[in-house]
């Protein structure tokens, strides 16, 4: 296996049309992460969906991503997952992304958070308080 080092990995979260991109990871790929979808039928809420309305400003939308490592096929990225409940709640955890590639288009993305519980939580508490407000 050939391990590239890029010379400017880049990887952040960005506005609603692009989620997650990078610079130069295995060339000049653009991708955006969405739910499990088997095919072509979304079984669950994407990361988008869950994700951008915890993430008003760039404050919570910065990754602080690092390209660990990158072949041609695939790429493993070290970022954090911020946001922001509607009550003012915060997350700010690690999280290693396994992204794969084929005909250079995203073609599979896993993230592994350190520690899935407390985003469990968070995430739980966020859904909640936007219950209640009626935001959806």
């Amino acid at each position: 296996m050939r391990f590239l080092v890029p010379l400017s990995g880049e990887i952040r979260s960005g506005s609603r049309n692009s989620a997650l991109r990078t610079s130069n990871c295995t060339g000049r790929n653009r991708f955006r992460i969405g739910g499990v979808a088997r095919g072509g039928v979304r079984r669950e809420p994407g990361w988008q969906e869950t994700w951008v309305p915890l993430q008003p400003t760039d404050a919570e939308r910065r990754m602080d991503s690092r390209v660990v490592a990158a072949t041609d096929e695939e790429a493993v990225v070290f970022w954090h997952q911020r946001g922001v409940s509607a009550m003012g709640e915060r997350i700010d955890q690690p999280v290693l992304g396994l992204y794969r590639f084929q005909q250079g288009r995203l073609a599979r993305g896993q993230m592994f958070y350190f520690d899935t519980a407390e985003v469990a939580r968070f995430l739980s508490h966020a859904s909640s308080e936007a219950s209640a407000a009626g935001v959806t």
